[in-house]
């Protein structure tokens, strides 16, 4: 079986039209072929959509692309990271804003400060869910982040 049979083997043409990043980054192969090796990362706000043509690709890893469509991503070609392995991500890149486990766009602020993390996460989430996807993303250590009022801000 040649390359080119193996490669579409792997397409499926039902894939949402929009995505929305949900960790503030994104991993784009700038490619027509999406079996390329070069990945770039590129910071993206939350919440801020990726439009596809609705064919994607899992690669030989199990990472699912999407392929981008460039008509609505102007300056944006090639396929982005919707979910997979070795990116050290916790959870999808890319959320499909119209699936049934709909997301909630959640910030972590001071007082009235502008937000200092924010993240999107399912309905279902816990509070340990946003721990892992918080220290996951900053390095903080989640032995010392508290769900409580410290005894010396009382």
């Amino acid at each position: 079986m040649a390359v080119e049979d193996t490669l579409s083997l792997a397409y499926c043409d039902d894939g949402p039209l929009a995505y929305c990043v949900s960790q503030g980054v994104c991993y784009l192969k700038p490619d027509e072929d999406p079996s390329s090796t070069k990945i770039l990362k590129a910071l993206r706000p939350v919440g801020s959509m990726i439009y596809t043509t609705g064919r994607t690709w899992r690669g030989p890893q199990g990472g699912l692309w999407a392929e981008v469509d460039v008509a609505r991503n102007p300056g944006e070609m090639g396929w982005a990271l919707v979910e997979g392995p070795g990116f050290n991500l916790r959870g999808p890149a890319l959320i499909d804003p119209g699936s049934d486990g709909a997301s909630q766009l959640i910030g972590i602020r001071w007082l009235k400060d502008p937000p200092l993390f924010s993240c999107l996460m399912p309905k279902t989430a816990t509070i340990g869910n946003l721990v892992d996807a918080l220290c996951a993303r900053t390095g903080l250590n989640p032995k010392e982040l508290r769900k409580v009022v410290p005894a010396h801000f009382k």
